[in-house]
């Protein structure tokens, strides 16, 4: 099983397509003496203008020393190890599974979701997120100087945290490491320093400081900005709590996480060149730098782009809620349901201020909220839609944005919805109300759902 470089796994029996400017005959590497003798019979072809067969392409072809754009079947279990890491990012896959793996994380009929947005998140997924700076291309002397001045200190002080992530990111397909040395007379290369965060009770969170060199600053916004509205959740939460009808019983919370969030996004060819990033050095190995090949931590475009994809599942969770639509279980439903409380009897908590009757919903609540990558599901149980189901339809729309996993995948992909958050019962619902215990009262929980910044939304006013 070989491994596709946008991190997907490829059938042994793999058939790429190359672009034919990027197979090149010349050149040594490591090649073995019959490889370099039939590279020379081709190339004394070449210069008398014969046709050239190549034993891991499926079509014969004329060298004439012109850059053509016609694609040839490239047969062999492996890409040309000549070509270089651009041509490289160029290999696709003809097969269908191939498709949808080169398209990473993408569901494969994302294109065809019932949304105004379905092209836009298509052509994301199938091309990767643009980045483009405004400013010249950075010299040579500026790129030494910039990496001999290096990281940040945090970067330094956890040298070792740096390196156990990125050799977990490269087995995900997420970056790429190289060596200065091999990368520094790429055309358009830019490096940012990167750094670490310390966090209570959890482990560090590793960070690029694009705003160093200016790079944010330079990034023309291509991104959707408007679909970034985590900003106002916890208001649109707050007033879905206070509209709730107490005739319907309790209001029920869960929160759903995505994991790798940015990382299912990926970058386009050039952007990863912009983007790069300085390590700390480490002994015995030259100095290191970094590419992405998913939307990185740090980058101005990143929440944005990311955020049109979770505010799609939103949109389309919320329209099948509003129409009560039924879904079968879905397989990770009982992971979610670990820790649920148990379903109260309908009946009203408390009474209802004859002024405020008007202004509560006529209908049982349902409703779904996203915090970037938190899914906030408010609902109350009700035979028209119970809440199982009204978990259910948050998964199963997820799945239709970013795929499961298949049994062909990596074996270090992850599922989209963060099985590990469901074991701690995140995903589970949570009783809403006067009556619950102190973890569940609404302080406790949007502290636990947004954060201290959502309990002094809710707080507010």
């Amino acid at each position: 099983m070989e491994t596709c470089y946008h991190g997907g796994s490829l059938p042994e029996s793999s058939l790429f397509v190359v672009a034919k400017d990027s197979v090149r005959p010349g050149g040594t590497g490591d090649k073995t003496e019959s490889q370099l003798k039939r590279e020379k019979e081709r190339a004394k072809k070449k210069s008398l203008g014969e046709s050239v067969k190549n034993p891991d392409v499926n079509e014969e072809h004329r060298y004439t020393g012109r850059t053509t754009t016609k694609l040839i079947k490239w047969t062999g279990k492996q890409p040309p190890k000549h070509a270089n890491g651009r041509e490289l990012c160029l290999i696709w896959h003809t097969k269908g599974e191939c498709k949808e793996n080169c398209e990473h994380d993408a569901a494969p009929d994302i294109d065809k979701l019932p949304h105004p947005a379905a092209p836009m998140l298509h052509r994301v997924m199938k091309n990767g997120a643009p980045v483009v700076v405004h400013s010249e291309p950075w010299s040579q002397s500026q790129l030494d100087m910039r990496v001999a001045q290096g990281c940040h200190s945090s970067a330094n002080e956890f040298k070792e945290f740096l390196m156990e992530e990125f050799l977990d990111f490269g087995r995900k397909g997420f970056w790429i490491l190289l060596p200065y040395d091999t990368i520094k007379d790429e055309k358009g290369l830019r490096l940012s320093p990167i750094g670490c965060i310390p966090q209570d009770n959890r482990r560090l969170r590793m960070i690029v400081d694009y705003l160093f060199w200016g790079l944010n600053n330079e990034t023309m916004k291509l991104a959707p900005e408007g679909a970034m509205q985590f900003g106002t959740a916890p208001l649109r939460i707050r007033e879905a709590l206070m509209k709730a009808n107490p005739d319907y019983g309790p209001v029920y919370m869960y929160k759903n996480d995505m994991s790798d969030g940015f990382y299912r996004i990926r970058l386009s060819t050039t952007g990863a060149l912009k983007l790069g990033v300085i390590l700390p050095r480490f002994e015995g190995l030259p100095q290191l730098v970094a590419l992405p090949l998913v939307l990185p931590m740090g980058w101005l475009e990143s929440p944005p782009w990311f955020c049109a994809f979770t505010e799609t599942v939103a949109d389309l969770t919320n329209v099948d809620l509003q129409q009560n639509k039924r879904v079968p279980p879905h397989p990770l439903g009982k992971a979610a349901a670990i820790t649920d409380f148990e379903v109260r009897d309908a009946q009203v908590v408390r009474p209802i201020p004859k002024s405020h009757q008007p202004l509560t919903y006529q209908r049982p609540l349902k409703k779904m909220e996203v915090f970037v990558d938190d899914f906030v599901g408010m609902g109350q149980d009700h035979p028209s839609n119970p809440l199982t189901n009204q978990r259910a339809v948050l998964s199963h729309n997820i799945d239709k944005v970013f795929r499961p996993n298949r049994p062909t995948d990596n074996q270090w992909r992850k599922e989209p919805q963060s099985q590990s958050k469901m074991a701690k019962g995140d995903a589970s619902w949570r009783d809403w109300g006067p009556t619950a215990s102190n973890n569940c009262q609404p302080k406790n929980i949007i502290e636990t759902l947004l954060g201290p910044i959502g309990v002094c939304e809710i707080q507010s006013d």
